[in-house]
């Protein structure tokens, strides 16, 4: 059974966020999630930066706009251990 939680970015599980891999397919698709968080702080992105755990495991990251509708999604990754299993499609619900 699949619990997904978003959590936020912080001081606490971001080294983890930079640890998720998409896959040696997607790699060339993706920008590192390093990256992405630096764009976050540095250019004063208006959004969130989110974790995503299923079961209280770290198996993602997404960057979304809240304050435009609908909701934009800069980056959504799920780690390569946690491909082709649903939970992907289970995240986005819960966005």
């Amino acid at each position: 059974m699949s619990n997904i939680k978003l959590i936020d970015v912080d001081g606490k599980n971001y080294s983890k966020v930079c640890e998720l891999y998409p896959g040696d397919d997607n790699i060339s698709y993706i920008s590192k999630n390093s990256d992405s968080l630096l764009d976050f702080h540095y250019l004063k992105f208006e959004g969130d930066c989110l974790a995503i755990y299923n079961n209280d495991i770290l198996i993602g990251f997404t960057m979304i706009t809240k304050c435009t509708l609908p909701i934009y999604i800069h980056k959504f990754m799920i780690d390569h251990k946690f491909q082709n299993k649903g939970l992907g499609t289970k995240s986005l619900e819960c966005i």
